[in-house]
């Protein structure tokens, strides 16, 4: 097939309207470098170089990874003659059905290096039935272009060669699992000595008078399509239409607000009537450049196309274009414009070929730019990943498992003892936190006394004697209620001891609460740290990981050294709240005995002062010598109370870490190993079978890796031979 003649003699890009500097059509001509002589021979094969790499870049889905990739995108509204200029363009017939054509993308390649005309259609799946994008396969189908390739892309739940033996009839069969647009695409590969090398790629038509869903699946396709600076917006209007409310030209204005990368393709001028002559001379003056409001970077150009009275007669191809020729050579106002390239099929190819060839050139440099980043992307995901290990006997398998639990075990141990250098010190820090904690809660216990008769009637001293904030006040009144609640046959001036032993335990029965919580928010820590460790050293291997940490081996290992820590703690918290009150401590008790009750007593000496009405306050009943004994009552609870928090808070943390933290990591190892031994050898091989997330992420590295190399290794004999 030939589209006006040899595509490369004498040729040069069109002449562009722009602003400045115009003729009397509005035209310019393209500096020198835009100007390209197809008369040179090096050139020429330079060209059919260049679309050949284009192809094989195409197929192998360089533009994932980078998106400016030049194309050619031919956009249209349902019924603009978009399907008869591919026709025209490439020699094919589009199968045609009612509604709309084309309903998945069709990416046409044409090449004039070949003796004679041929033709392959091949399938490339590039997303899922849910439009997401998934590495690309392309399948060879046929050698003819018929719906039945259309049929095959919009029916990915059947076999790739269910269609292919279906007559016309069959394939349109009501079918409800059948895509209505799909997004992976119908390649046809065309060879004929008399083509003009290019490709494009041909969209759904739009649509307006079918379901919403629909309307904006196709346009949402024609947006995504027609987006980087390096894509060329052909865009098919009838010129039938008004040009300010073509849907087509709005996206492409969105998508190219400037224009500069998009050319109109004005069809069916053959088919304008006579009386249309104001609408005629409005597109004569577009496409000429006078009309400063719609001028492109690349212009507009108008073409005769096939109708059906044509194809029904048998027009040939040649015959359409002496037709358009003779059209637009003699009919009012085209015969009047001065440039001639602007009419016809054949200049309309020759440009926008020449324009992505030249595209193709100047973005080699960003392209392999890209995939080099890219490659070195892929290599940092799998070095990032845990090595696979190999194995020759089962001996090796039992070898690198208990390496692994020796590693972990060896970590954690680390971990535990705070070691400067290990990474997971935060196991420390946190359980240090909890500690830290556990002391801020005994101390709010600390007994509240009050060294008055009636504490109503004074100021709160509760921060001043560093009291506990959930302690219940009590008086002097109070105390001696206790004191009197529990004499018996005392003599006379000896207060019980167990008076002392009331209000004792009314402070320590509030510390096996915070102990209890401690003890469990540093088994929880401990665990999570243990399971982060876990996921570090077995993760790679799913099944390993779940038996180490479910299934018997560190869950019942946890479980048993859980259970008895917390029983020590228990019983070291029992030490201080029951009975009986016990301390060898003697100075540190006395000498708090002393200061308590010397600051009671001058809180008590000073009751006018703090009284809150002073008128009330008789002094001698609140400094009376009887009130003494229940003052020393409070300094000496008070006193035992401070000796035996300071050792609560010791003794719970140190025994948190001894029998839980520390248990744990001493004994770890030899159950882990001891447990192992039992397995049987094709039981430790299935443990490690590697993590399907892992796998899944090598292959997907790896698969990745392939098409960059691929596409690498395309650009490096590019380079080579140019």
């Amino acid at each position: 097939m030939s589209v006006g003649g040899s595509p490369l003699s004498g040729f040069s890009f069109p002449r562009t309207p722009v602003d400045d500097g115009s003729d009397g059509e509005g035209f310019t001509v393209l500096p020198d470098e835009e100007v390209t002589d197809f008369t040179n021979s090096a050139y020429a094969r330079k060209w059919k170089k260049l679309m050949s790499l284009h192809k094989d870049l195409s197929d192998l889905g360089a533009s994932d990874f980078s998106p400016d990739l030049p194309r050619i995108t031919v956009i249209g509204g349902q019924s603009a003659g978009k399907s008869s200029l591919v026709e025209a363009v490439s020699g094919i017939d589009v199968p045609r059905d009612s509604g709309t054509c084309t309903r998945c993308p069709m990416e046409c390649r044409l090449f004039s290096a070949a003796k004679s005309w041929s033709c392959m259609i091949s399938l490339r799946f590039d997303h899922d039935a849910r439009g997401h994008r998934v590495d690309p396969a392309t399948e060879a189908y046929s050698p003819i272009l018929t719906d039945k390739a259309d049929a095959t892309i919009l029916s990915p739940h059947r076999a790739r060669d269910f269609f292919k033996n279906k007559t016309a009839e069959e394939i349109r069969f009501e079918d409800p699992a059948r895509l209505k647009f799909s997004k992976n695409a119908i390649l046809v590969s065309l060879k004929d000595p008399g083509y003009t090398d290019m490709a494009f790629v041909d969209l759904p038509g739009l649509i307006q008078n079918e379901d919403k869903e629909l309307i904006d699946t196709v346009q949402e396709l024609v947006v995504e399509r027609i987006q980087g600076r390096n894509t060329i917006i052909l865009v098919a209007v009838p010129m039938s239409d008004d040009i300010e409310t073509v849907m087509a030209l709005r996206l492409a204005r969105e998508a190219d607000p400037n224009g500069e990368r998009t050319i109109v393709a004005v069809t069916k001028a053959d088919m304008m009537t006579t009386g249309a002559s104001g609408l005629r001379q409005r597109w004569c003056n577009i496409v000429s450049g006078k009309d400063r409001k719609h001028r492109l970077r690349h212009g507009y150009y108008c073409v005769v196309l096939p109708h059906d009275e044509a194809r029904a007669a048998g027009e040939s191809r040649a015959d359409t274009q002496r037709r358009a020729r003779a059209f637009f050579d003699t009919e009012v106002p085209w015969r009047g414009v001065k440039d001639r390239k602007r009419f016809g099929v054949d200049n309309l190819v020759e440009y926008v070929s020449g324009l992505l060839v030249r595209l193709i050139e100047e973005a080699l440099p960003q392209l392999r730019g890209d995939i080099n980043a890219l490659l070195r992307e892929c290599g940092d995901g799998l070095r990032a990943l845990p090595p696979q290990p190999q194995f020759e006997c089962d001996a090796d398998v039992s070898t690198y498992i208990v390496m692994r639990i020796a590693e972990f075990c060896t970590v954690f141990k680390s971990a535990v003892g705070g070691d400067p250098a290990s990474p997971h010190r935060d196991l420390v820090h946190a359980n240090r936190e909890h500690y830290a904690k556990l002391a801020r809660d005994i101390r709010e216990t600390r007994p509240d006394f009050r060294p008055w008769l009636d504490k109503e009637q004074y100021r709160d001293p509760r921060t001043e004697l560093g009291a506990g904030k959930e302690s219940v006040p009590m008086d002097v009144r109070d105390v001696k209620e206790v004191i009197k609640e529990v004499t018996t046959w005392e003599l006379p001036g000896h207060i019980p001891f167990e008076a002392t032993k009331v209000l004792v335990h009314r402070v320590t029965q509030r510390w096996t609460e915070p102990s209890v919580e401690c003890f469990e928010h540093v088994a929880v820590n401990t665990r999570r740290v243990v399971d982060k460790l876990v996921d570090t050293y077995f993760g790679q291997f799913t099944n390993l990981k779940e038996h180490i940490r479910h299934d018997t081996l560190i869950h019942d290992k946890f479980k048993a050294v859980s259970a008895a820590a917390e029983e020590s703690v228990k019983i070291v918290v029992k030490l201080d709240t029951g009975e009986p009150l016990f301390t060898q401590n003697s100075t540190d008790l006395e000498a708090e005995t002393t200061k308590w009750n010397n600051q009671y007593c001058t809180y008590n000496n000073d009751c006018y002062n703090r009284a809150l009405n002073r008128s009330t306050v008789i002094v001698a009943s609140e400094t009376a010598a009887d009130n003494r004994d229940a003052i020393k009552l409070m300094a000496g609870v008070r006193a035992y109370c401070e000796v035996a928090s300071k050792r609560i808070i010791d003794t719970v943390p140190l025994t948190i870490e001894h029998r839980l933290v520390q248990q744990l990591a001493q004994g770890l190892l030899g159950a882990l190993v001891s447990e192992l031994e039992r397995e049987k050898p094709e039981e430790k091989r299935a443990m490690l079978d590697e993590d399907e997330e892992v796998a899944e992420s090598r292959r997907g590295f790896r698969a990745r890796k392939d098409r960059l190399l691929k596409i690498q290794d395309r650009l490096d004999r590019w380079e080579a031979d140019a």
